[in-house]
């Protein structure tokens, strides 16, 4: 799977600042102590407990595992990928802590849960989401983006940039990953950015005398936005001809399949939260109930 330029730059940018860190495929042996004692039950159940049969897929097989990546998150910071880790530095682990969350939904209609953990360490650079998907009897890593993400209903995930510093104004821009049923894979697929007349009119002398003039020639519907969409990287960042609504809904539709979003809840990472995974009255009660577990999408 092809990671997007824009979270590379964000994740070296936050390396350089000391705001997370990578580790080979080895989980650190380091953890917090408050949690050890908590937790040793559920990696006891795992190794006990676990059928790991491809043929079968066992819920509880997949919950299981699921808890025991948050619970060696909470003991040392440390989030598996396929080549290397993201793990948080040890004197920054409360403020992971404080800010993550996590979901556990099925996001690509195989009837089976993913787990989407957002790591959020309060630095931009190096906030990172990180899906697990359960594939032949294993929690195995998935997908790796900026945590501002997107779902549509037929599995195609809009992760949106960290930043917004172009001309999109009230437009989020963002990579595009279609999901591929045949594979079991995410595709990155374009990239979309606009221009938002609101904001050109708002810098117009700045922007004429500098030739970023809004390009009314385009917005043919004319509700003042344009789009870039970009299918081979951002070499050509603001340099391709913009297209009007018509064109950019046709181009997204092909890949959403005209779907619409789902709705993505998160929770804080607690000893309860992690424990309670699988137990859906649970959390829709936390959700009802205005628990502070509970994070409502916020980006």
């Amino acid at each position: 799977m092809k990671i997007n330029r824009v979270l590379i730059i964000a994740l070296i940018g936050c390396l350089l600042m000391g705001c997370v860190q990578t580790t080979d495929a080895s989980i650190s042996d380091e953890a917090v102590d408050n949690h050890a004692a908590d937790n040793d039950g559920i990696l006891d159940a795992k190794s006990d407990d676990i059928d790991n049969s491809a043929n079968e897929k066992n819920l509880d097989d997949v919950y299981l595992q699921y808890k025991a990546i948050l619970v060696t998150f909470m003991e040392s910071g440390v989030l598996p990928t396929d080549d290397r880790n993201i793990e948080a530095p040890a004197e920054e682990m409360n403020t992971v802590l404080k800010y993550s969350s996590f979901a556990v939904t099925d996001i690509d209609n195989d009837d089976i849960d993913e787990l989407i953990v957002y790591f959020d360490d309060a630095c931009m650079a190096g906030m990172v989401a990180v899906i697990y998907d359960y594939i032949d009897g294993q929690a195995k890593y998935k997908f790796l983006e900026f945590p501002n993400l997107s779902i549509y209903e037929n599995g195609t995930i809009e992760a949106g940039w960290s930043h917004n510093q172009g001309y999109a104004g009230a437009f989020w821009p963002y990579n595009l990953y279609y999901y591929n049923k045949d594979t079991d894979e995410y595709v990155e697929v374009g990239s979309v950015d606009a221009y938002d007349k609101d904001l050109y009119e708002c810098n117009k002398e700045v922007l004429d005398a500098s030739g970023s003039s809004f390009p009314e020639e385009a917005d043919i519907d004319g509700n003042g936005f344009v789009y870039y969409i970009y299918e081979n990287g951002l070499e050509d960042y603001q340099k391709i001809e913009p297209v009007d609504d018509v064109v950019y809904q046709e181009w997204l539709n092909q890949y959403t399949d005209g779907s619409n979003k789902i709705s993505l809840d998160f929770y804080r990472i607690t000893d309860e939260t992690v424990n309670r995974i699988g137990d859906k009255d649970y959390f829709e009660e936390l959700k009802n109930s205005e628990s502070n577990l509970y994070v409502a999408p916020y980006y």
